[in-house]
């Protein structure tokens, strides 16, 4: 009978370069994971911000409308990253237009982490109504960049891959336990407000979407691309699970109210707790608290570091510095600690363009790699 030694193991990592292929690949499923984690948190916080008083109960459905324009964004991307050289996917045009570019992805991700720490501060004033906003979203903006300013690039995907099915168990556990007091007869009329109002919310939460070109289209320090190159489904397979639990999500919320109630006019914190003000369970609203902190923070650090990777990539840059991260997080504060409506008004008016922006980036490059390959050939 043949005995293992003890000291061999089961791999199939033989050599170093195995080794580091096995490395390259895992730290590109993290950042495949990390961009669905901040796009379900992205869609979280437009249920609750846009679906849940413009469209009602059928909001799931305007969510997975969504679906082929996140996938083409992924789609489009891929074929940059195939096409491109050393992995400067915004380069493609030349040094100049992809700064450029670079300036036009900028505002679509520090509105992603402008959203995310407006939906930080409406959370945090619900669960702690006695606190200053201002001063609890200091204290986030500080205790982030700490978290963030360290040299570890590798931290955030890593942190991303190992809470993504915590975060999913504790969030849906919340919604089942409210589902009791809801009723399935609240999801009639299926249509709603009717088939538009369905459409202009999967336009609307097509700005959720936008993060689906990540990582692919962010200038990143570390060799992380390659895996992508050849194995696409890295990037489909968690985007696709990420807007599925949106929808499911969207779902159980339209079970739990009907139409009329789900839209009416309560803050941004009651709408992303309501599993809770619905069940009533005091052990559900921690969890779900912690949960939706815990999403919506890495939804925040995700695009903070985007935009730090931006900038540092038009200043020729090898990493983003701490004092750029930290500058980045303390300009979100005042915005997030005023929860006028003013403000609230100007995100949802700003949000939907989200989507647009990153197609008016992928599709010249596109076309520009197209030409170049079509060159090549000739």
């Amino acid at each position: 009978m043949n005995h293992s030694s003890p000291l061999e193991t089961a791999t199939p990592v033989h050599s170093m370069d195995a080794l580091l292929q096995y490395r390259k690949d895992a730290f590109a499923r993290e950042q495949g994971i990390l961009s669905a984690v901040s796009i379900l948190g992205q869609s979280v916080i437009g249920a609750a911000l846009y679906l849940y008083g413009h469209v009602s109960t059928p909001g799931y459905l305007s969510i997975l409308l969504t679906v082929p324009w996140a996938l083409l964004i992924a789609a489009l991307s891929l074929y940059l990253i195939r096409h491109a050289k050393d992995g400067a996917v915004l380069e493609a045009a030349g040094k100049t237009p992809g700064k450029i570019f670079s300036l036009m992805l900028f505002p679509v991700f520090f509105l992603d982490a402008q959203l995310a720490a407006y939906a930080i501060s409406a959370i945090l004033s619900d669960a702690l109504p006695r606190f200053s906003p201002l001063i609890t979203m200091l204290a986030v903006a500080l205790i982030m960049a700490a978290a963030m300013g360290g040299e570890n690039e590798y931290a955030l995907p890593r942190l991303a891959g190992m809470l993504r099915w915590p975060l999913l168990i504790a969030l849906f556990y919340c919604g089942l336990t409210a589902l009791p007091h809801g009723s399935p007869g609240y999801l009639f009329p299926l249509l709603g407000r009717g088939t538009l109002s369905i459409f202009q919310g999967a336009l609307w939460m097509g700005g959720c979407t936008a993060g689906a070109c990540c990582p692919l289209l962010i200038p990143s320090p570390s060799p992380s691309l390659s895996p992508f190159q050849k194995k696409g489904r890295m990037l489909y397979r968690p985007l696709l699970g990420a807007l599925l639990a949106a929808a499911l999500y969207a779902l159980i919320s339209a079970c739990l109210l009907p139409a009329y109630s789900l839209a009416r006019p309560e803050n941004l914190g009651f709408r992303l707790l309501l599993f809770t003000k619905i069940s009533g369970s005091s052990l559900a609203w921690s969890l779900l608290v912690f949960a939706q902190l815990f999403l919506l923070l890495l939804t925040l650090a995700a695009g903070i570091m985007r935009c730090a990777h931006l900038l540092t990539g038009i200043a020729e840059k090898r990493k983003p510095s701490p004092l750029l991260t930290g500058a980045l997080l303390l300009l979100l504060v005042p915005a997030a600690a005023l929860k006028t409506l003013p403000v609230q008004d100007a995100l949802i008016r700003l949000a939907p363009f989200r989507g647009a922006a990153v197609m008016l980036v992928l599709i010249p490059l596109c076309i520009l790699t197209w030409i170049r390959e079509r060159r090549k050939q000739a």
